[in-house]
Order: structure tokens, then C-alpha cells, then sequence
């Protein structure tokens, strides 16, 4: 008897959720229904249904089969990563939610399959209305995101650099997403923009150690958001604009008013880019004085500009 797609893909998720070790693609073909037997045409609809499966979410991990000589890859689902944990959601929680995902759609498609999985009907009364507002996704936000669940570094490049981060909170701003923890090589905090990554974030080992530090990621200064090794810069603000430049930058940072009313100014910048950004915002009313690698680096760039529109 012929098995559809559909059963085809409901018994391979099935054989790789309940086995213990991972199982080899021809060990697949002889457990689940469906496939032919000709070997260069199950590899093909084999490699089709793994795709299809990842692309609707299912976690399909590949590992090396135990004691398999010469080496041989094998398939396997970790239930954990399948199944969804209760919430435990009442009805108006779960209505609060439905309404939510119709007002904002973050990702193509996401809301619908994450509302299924909780219980929710993903169908709007207003039809096919569009959302009020939409937030962009990234193809590293999931791993992310359930790295900071389960208390797991993350590994990936950032500018030409090996990062390793023990990730403590995700946050969304200016249109674009961030992660902040520590950076487990430089042993330091750290927040960087997850569309910056170059490839895909990989997820690491557990970590142990409670991870102290803000949550918050929406209030960092953008000279804060990147990885560059940390530099102290000083700044001079004009008296007209240390009222704003404070109030901008808080308490926390380090202000010196001189007798005339201007302010010098500390900061330590991991994002040179950003930090030159918000200089030019400021214009003529704040000037770098200090250390001189950062004050040439400045006045370089602003030459830069001056040539370009020259």
C-alpha cells in the first residue's frame, strides 16, 4: 500500500524521536514506510524530507553512530527540544496572545505554527488584514533564544573573530535584534547585533555559573553594541550641551565639570562605528581629547567624510 507524504514525514519524526542512539539513513529506510528502495532515489527524498522538516521547525540533530566502523552519520531527535513545555495559559491569556500575534508579526509564519502548538486558532475574524506593525526576524534568533532557555554558550564569528558567549537576555531595538551576556573568551560583558553574525550561531556547552548582569538591552548606548576590545575615551562637552549629554548617558557615567561649565566626560566604547555616529550627532559641541589613538582615529574618519562629499 502506498503511504503519502504526510505519513511518510509522521513516521520518520517518530523513529527519530524514540530511538536512544542516532540512526543511519540506511537503518531510516528500512524503518520507515513509505521511502523506495532504489538507493540514489531514497537519498533524494530522504534530503527532502529533512528539509522540509527543518523548515517547520522539527530539531533534527546529527551525530555519529556509536561503534559504526568505518565512521557513519546518523539522525536523531531530542524529545526535549521537540516538545513544546506547558505554559499552562487560561483562555484569556491565550486570547491575549492570539490578539498580540494578529497586532505584530515577528517572522514569516511564526506566530501561526507557535499559537497551533499552544492550543490557539490562527485565524483572524478581520480575514487576511495585515498586522498594525511587523518585526523583522533573523535566522540565529531561535538558536538564541533557546540557548538563553536552557543555560547554554552560543558559538559564532563576528568580525573576522571566534566568539564564544554565555548569552543572558535577547532584546530588539532600532530594528534590529541583540544579544547580550558574557563573552566567555575576553571574560567580559558583551552585546552584539545578531544581523552582524557572519554565518550561523552554533550552540555550545552548558554553562554553570548564574550569569550577573543587566537583562536590559534596549537602553545600551550604541558605542556599547559590538565586540571590539574596550577602549576609555574622553570627551569635552560644551557647557550649552552637558544638560542632554548627562541626561543621555545617566549617572553611572563618570562626569568632571570644569569651572567654566563644561564637562569632561568617560566613556569605555566596544563599538567604534557606533561611537563616532553619536559624536556626529552631537557636532561641534563635544570634542574627543583623550587618548590620542581614539582622537586620530575621529579625526580621520571625519576627514573621510570630507573628502567623500568633497
Amino acid at each position: 500500500m502506498a503511504v503519502d507524504k504526510l505519513e511518510r514525514l509522521m513516521n520518520l519524526i517518530a523513529a527519530l524521536l524514540h530511538t536512544r542512539v542516532p540512526l543511519s539513513a540506511a537503518e531510516l529506510q528500512t524503518r520507515v514506510g513509505g521511502y523506495p528502495p532504489e538507493a540514489d532515489a531514497f537519498r533524494r527524498q530522504f534530503s527532502r524530507d529533512k528539509k522540509d522538516l527543518r523548515e517547520m521547525g522539527v530539531p533534527i540533530r546529527v551525530e555519529m553512530v556509536p561503534d559504526a566502523d568505518p565512521p557513519l552519520e546518523g539522525y536523531r531527535i531530542e524529545p526535549d527540544d521537540y516538545y513544546l513545555p506547558d505554559p499552562h495559559l487560561d483562555a484569556d491569556e491565550l486570547a491575549a496572545l492570539h490578539l498580540a500575534t494578529r497586532l505584530i508579526a515577528v517572522g514569516p509564519e511564526s506566530a501561526p505554527r507557535g499559537l497551533f502548538k499552544l492550543g490557539g486558532m490562527a485565524i483572524s475574524p478581520a480575514g487576511d488584514a495585515p498586522p498594525w506593525a511587523s518585526v523583522p526576524s533573523d535566522q540565529n534568533l531561535g538558536v538564541v533564544f533557546d540557548a538563553i532557555h536552557r543555560r547554554r554558550s552560543v558559538e559564532f564569528g563576528y568580525r573576522g573573530r571566534a566568539r564564544r558567549l554565555a548569552p543572558r537576555a535577547l532584546g530588539f531595538r532600532n530594528g534590529h535584534w541583540y544579544v547580550n551576556g558574557v563573552d566567555l573568551e575576553l571574560d567580559a560583558e558583551r552585546v552584539y547585533r545578531l544581523d552582524r553574525i557572519d554565518g550561523e550561531v552554533h550552540a555550545g556547552d552548558a554553562v554553570s555559573a548564574p550569569l550577573d548582569g543587566s537583562d536590559e538591552v534596549g537602553s545600551l548606548q550604541p558605542w556599547h553594541v559590538g565586540g571590539d576590545d574596550v577602549r576609555t575615551a574622553t570627551i569635552l562637552v560644551d557647557p550649552v550641551a552637558v544638560p542632554t549629554v548627562t541626561a543621555q548617558l545617566g549617572p553611572a557615567t563618570p562626569v568632571t565639570v570644569r569651572d567654566d561649565g563644561s564637562a569632561e566626560v568617560t566613556l569605555e566604547v566596544t563599538n567604534s562605528d557606533g561611537f563616532r555616529t553619536w559624536l556626529l550627532g552631537l557636532g561641534p559641541t563635544v570634542e574627543v581629547i583623550g587618548p590620542a589613538d581614539i582622537r586620530d582615529d575621529i579625526v580621520a574618519w571625519l576627514d573621510r567624510i570630507v573628502g567623500a562629499d568633497a
